[in-house]
């Protein structure tokens, strides 16, 4: 690639950078219409997270009501089948008294949902089981059913089926089980423990049916809650259109009484003061024509006067002319904008070259506040920039308009200011009426000089 072309590639880019940081610093307000759009998105993911939040915790309840229901089972499983099986022999190990236990556990107990049933005596010894390898070995046992011995409650939790005692409880499909124990007096009056491993999936299928038993409430419920708030957000809305109404309006009425008043001076000053300077500028010419006599020295300053004063009013016929430019709602901006580039080429300060984005228009009242940017823009070129070419591009999209100032000169000495505004009065103005409309305004310059300016507003 060309050094040339590099350089344009990299000045997109940093433009482009630039722009996105603009964006960025000094975000578009949101119109109504989305703003309450969004707040009905917003709305609905809340009640649908609320919804699922509040599912989860019914279905939470719902478990665990079902755990508490599963231990009361176990215990009066212990006292209507286990305590009356419950022989000293069984203590002994006596065959013929496991085998009678063994029965009724079997008849009574152990089914698609009770996987497994143990008894234990205190410290921590199996005396039966369903699964014979289990009996006569001892485990430790953990705080819940140390306490279930101590305090004859009822308990139950989770089991992952990862425990010493729980080697030999493997079951096809069943990774996790409810743990439920509950206490039984044997024959010689001590504590003993009943547990019991219920199928998970069981007590699972029963919260969730409780849950979706409480689903419709919930979202009605939140339905509710939203019906309620969207009223309200629609008269913020509301407000919010009347508010920005009446600030266009001001704004509007502010930017007439400003040209009004501009044209007004102007006037004056095309009337008064530039008329008397060109009549005394007339009369100090003509000093000496006829008049021999008058010194040379006399003369010299008369004539120097004569020139600064004619000076002086080109400079405030400059000036008029600039206060009365021409009237972008008759021509139009792309003309009006054309006129301003051929002035500034006239100055033969710096080479001017104006483009318009195909299909480029505004409203009006924007249009004026564009014109005034590129206006100020370029005199801040003129006067500060010492650039030779400067590039006025007037583009749009969707939603917004811009005028891009861009030229080849110095560059800011400022440019840590806020925008890049500075001491230029007429910068800070734009910047304040840029945010007064909802609009950005931008200036940056490159490491290697050179100044963009850039004014973008929103096209109602």
């Amino acid at each position: 690639m060309e050094l040339p072309r590099r350089r344009r590639v990299a000045a997109a880019g940093q433009d482009a950078l630039r722009r996105l940081l603009s964006r960025a610093r000094n975000p578009r307000p949101l119109s109504p219409g989305v703003a309450l759009m969004q707040f009905s998105a917003a709305g609905i993911l809340a009640l649908l997270l609320l919804a699922v939040v509040g599912l989860n915790a019914v279905q939470g309840v719902a478990e665990q009501q079902a755990v508490e229901q599963t231990a009361e089972f176990a215990a009066a499983a212990a006292n209507q089948v286990v305590k009356p099986a419950v022989t000293a022999g069984v203590l002994r190990g006596d065959p013929a008294a496991l085998r009678r236990l063994d029965r009724e556990v079997r008849e009574y107990l152990l089914s698609d949902a009770v996987l497994r049933v143990k008894l234990w005596k205190a410290p921590g010894q199996i005396v039966y089981s369903d699964e014979p390898a289990y009996i006569g070995k001892a485990f430790p046992l953990s705080a819940d059913e140390r306490s279930t011995l101590v305090t004859g409650r009822s308990s139950g939790e989770l089991s992952d089926l990862s425990g010493p005692d729980e080697t030999l409880d493997r079951w096809p499909g069943v990774r996790q089980v409810v743990q439920v124990c509950a206490a039984v007096e044997g024959p010689d009056g001590k504590p003993m423990l009943l547990q019991l491993l219920v199928r998970d999936d069981d007590l699972g299928g029963v919260a969730r049916d409780a849950a979706r038993a409480e689903l419709p409430a919930i979202l009605l419920a939140l339905i509710a809650l939203l019906a309620l708030q969207l009223p309200l957000a629609l008269r913020l809305v509301r407000r919010v259109q009347q508010g920005q109404r009446e600030r266009e309006a001001l704004h509007r009425h502010a930017l007439e009484a400003r040209d009004h008043e501009r044209r007004r001076i102007a006037r004056d000053l095309h009337d008064g003061v530039v008329q008397s300077l060109a009549g005394v500028s007339y009369s100090l010419s003509s000093v000496g024509t006829g008049q021999p006599d008058v010194p040379d020295d006399v003369l010299g300053v008369v004539r120097s006067a004569a020139v600064t004063t004619r000076d002086s009013a080109m400079e405030l016929r400059t000036l008029v002319a600039e206060l009365t430019p021409p009237t972008v709602y008759e021509v139009g901006l792309p003309r009006a904008l054309e006129e301003l580039v051929e002035s500034v080429e006239a100055t033969g300060v710096v080479r001017a070259e104006l483009q318009v984005q195909p299909g480029f228009s505004a409203q009006p009242d924007v249009a004026a506040l564009l014109f005034r940017a590129a206006q100020e823009a370029l005199r801040n070129v003129i006067k500060h920039a010492q650039a030779t070419h400067v590039l006025v591009r007037l583009e749009c999209d969707a939603r917004v308009v811009r005028v891009v100032v861009r030229d080849d000169g110095r560059g800011l000495s400022d440019s840590s200011t806020a925008n890049g505004s500075g001491h230029h009065f007429g910068l800070r103005l734009l910047g304040e009426t840029a945010r007064e409309v909802g609009g950005t305004m931008n200036v940056t310059s490159g490491p290697a000089g050179g100044t963009t300016f850039l004014f973008e507003l929103a096209n109602r």
